[in-house]
């Protein structure tokens, strides 16, 4: 004989429900608590990085202190221990105008055709009366042979200056070859640029338009068909190779005066959004990560932070580990100029928190 309770159904709901509403009450009494705690801490975390660089307002009533003799600043809360925020300044590869630059070794990977952008940031420093009228060279991959533009190949990028070197733009030549073998070299420039003034500069081309980037923004934009021309490729003076701080392949003239940092190329076409990722990240930049816009990472050909402490090796960054040399001018007497040097205008940044005798500190920008 089977006896059926009709409050049965009624009494498993209310069971379920108190276990519920107990599980709800042990979440906002733990993981809640803990919850509101690490956005409280967030929250304060990102009102010290945007401020970070300036120094200035936190909160309305509210400043970050002076850096001291050590490059920290300390900050005692009530909640979450000690912040600590230290700064350390970077090295760059200098450039001298002496004879100086950089050589990439031969690679296949370096001959993209299309769907290419290449990055790097660059401080010039050439000033008083000791300046190229034309043409300061900041990067040359090829040979451009004017005014007869049919034999150009690859691309370049230089300064041009007015009469008294106190003001330059930049400009970049890029050669293309179309299905019906006609040659064209296209150009896009950015005018303003000053000296002892870090500036961000990349360049697109996806095989229909080539692009211009300075600091993030798109500076210019020109119709050009066709790929990079590589056809007329020679190994004479030196025109196969990728060199940094020089104008053209064939000589040593006019060359670049100051600072460079993180050199990247990528066989895709990076849109204005990743573009300001990378810009945005500054020098601490990692291209091998994935990132708000970024995720281009499985794209990068090549990248070369260059801030190594001594010798004249530069280091690719990425898997295809694509050498660089530095040339040095070794001076009579004097020796070689020092090409690692260290730019108190550019700081890597870290953050240390201590809580309860535990530590930990991260890198950001």
């Amino acid at each position: 004989m089977i006896r059926t309770y009709k409050g049965g159904v009624l009494i498993y709901l209310s069971i379920v429900v108190m276990f519920i509403g107990l599980g709800i009450l042990y979440f906002l009494n733990s993981s809640g608590i803990t919850i509101f705690q690490n956005f409280q801490t967030d929250l304060v975390r990102s009102q010290l990085i945007n401020n970070i660089h300036s120094g200035h307002v936190i909160a309305r009533d509210a400043t970050l202190p002076n850096y001291d003799r050590d490059n920290k600043i300390n900050i005692q809360t009530i909640e979450d221990g000690t912040i600590t925020i230290m700064r350390k300044p970077t090295r760059s590869l200098k450039l001298w105008g002496e004879n100086e630059y950089v050589t990439l070794e031969r690679r296949q990977e370096l001959f993209v055709e299309r769907d290419w952008t290449l990055s790097v940031w660059f401080k010039p420093q050439t000033s008083g009366s000791n300046f190229p009228t034309t043409n300061e060279g900041l990067l040359v991959h090829g040979h451009f042979n004017n005014p007869n533009p049919d034999n150009d190949f690859g691309y370049r990028a230089y300064f041009q200056r007015n009469n008294e070197g106190t003001l330059a733009r930049i400009k970049f030549d890029l050669a293309t070859i179309n299905n019906d073998d006609s040659h064209n070299t296209v150009s896009v420039l950015s005018d303003a640029i000053f000296d002892d003034s870090w500036y961000f500069f990349a360049v697109t081309y996806d095989g229909f338009n080539l692009r211009l980037y300075v600091n993030d923004q798109p500076v210019k934009s020109i119709a050009a068909q066709g790929k990079i021309d590589w056809d007329d490729l020679t190994s004479d003076g030196g025109k196969d190779f990728f060199q940094l701080g020089k104008r053209s392949s064939v000589h040593s003239m006019n060359l670049f005066q100051g600072m460079v940092r993180n050199l990247a190329m990528w066989n895709s076409t990076l849109n204005q959004d990743a573009i300001e990722v990378v810009r945005d990240q500054g020098i601490g930049f990692n291209p091998l990560n994935t990132m708000f816009n970024y995720d281009h990472k499985d794209d990068l050909i090549g990248f070369w932070k260059m801030n190594e402490y001594s010798g004249t090796r530069l280091y690719d960054l990425s898997q295809n580990g694509i050498r660089g040399f530095a040339n040095l001018n070794n001076r009579p007497g004097l020796g070689p100029l020092q090409i690692w040097v260290t730019d108190h205008n550019i700081y890597t940044y870290f953050i240390k928190t201590e809580l309860n005798d535990f530590e930990r500190i991260e890198a950001f920008r």
